[in-house]
């Protein structure tokens, strides 16, 4: 198997993986652990590859990881200042939303 191929392959994979995290994210049917975890890998799409320099894929994949995290924005503020959830969810939703604000550049 080429790198050529593997790349191709990682191509098809990133955005079918990044829409279903954007989806799980805005899911409010699914658990908010869940949410929470989507919310974060979605960070780390965004954020891009740190042992490396980010090539088309990565770019394309950041895109779209920031579009979904400004989707999902208002679910961490209901999380974050709910008082149905607990204290230590509240504290992930909210370093959550600090990062994705940084990250998206709608900083707060």
């Amino acid at each position: 198997m080429s790198a050529q191929s593997e790349i191709r392959k990682d191509g098809d994979v990133l955005p079918g993986l990044i829409e279903c995290l954007a989806r799980l994210a805005a899911d409010s049917s699914a658990s908010i652990r869940n949410r929470l975890d989507a919310v974060a890998l979605l960070l780390r799409f965004a954020i891009g590859p740190r042992s490396r320099s980010a090539d088309s894929i990565d770019v394309a994949a950041s895109r779209n990881a920031r579009i979904a995290l400004s989707d999902a924005g208002s679910f961490l503020d209901q999380t974050m200042t709910s008082n149905n959830n607990r204290a230590r969810t509240r504290l992930h939703a909210a370093s959550l939303a600090s990062l994705a604000a940084k990250v998206t550049g709608s900083y707060q």
